[in-house]
């Protein structure tokens, strides 16, 4: 395992837990290392749990120049993080959680309706 990819995974252990293992756009809870118990506690599959699988989202793609530091790392849902990169031009990380949080208000995002989260 390299530098950066080491680097990467305690800054988004580090964000997991600062932001209450919650996703940074959706702000449902998310699980990192093992999702049997995420499963067990949200009564959903293993196929389901993949999508709140705890992520290193960075605000600004490092294909952007973006980079590794702290401050450019968010913990984010394997879900939020993969639908924000599915744009030719993604939104900003602002714009894109509004959308997302509106889209959960009127149920039109993933969401845990599990009454634990």
């Amino acid at each position: 395992m390299g530098v950066v990819s080491m680097q990467l995974q305690k800054i988004r252990k580090e964000k997991y837990t600062t932001q209450g293992r919650r996703c940074f756009y959706c702000e449902q809870p998310m699980w990192s290392g093992s999702s049997k118990h995420f499963q067990l506690v949200h009564s959903i599959s293993e196929r389901q749990a993949r999508w709140f699988q705890c992520t290193a989202e960075h605000l600004l793609a490092a294909s952007e120049g973006g980079s590794n530091s702290p401050t450019n790392i968010v913990a984010a849902c394997k879900f939020c993080n993969d639908t924000r990169h599915r744009s030719k031009q993604p939104l900003s990380p602002k714009a894109y959680k509004q959308k997302v949080l509106s889209r959960l208000e009127v149920g039109r995002w993933l969401r845990l309706d599990s009454p634990t989260t």
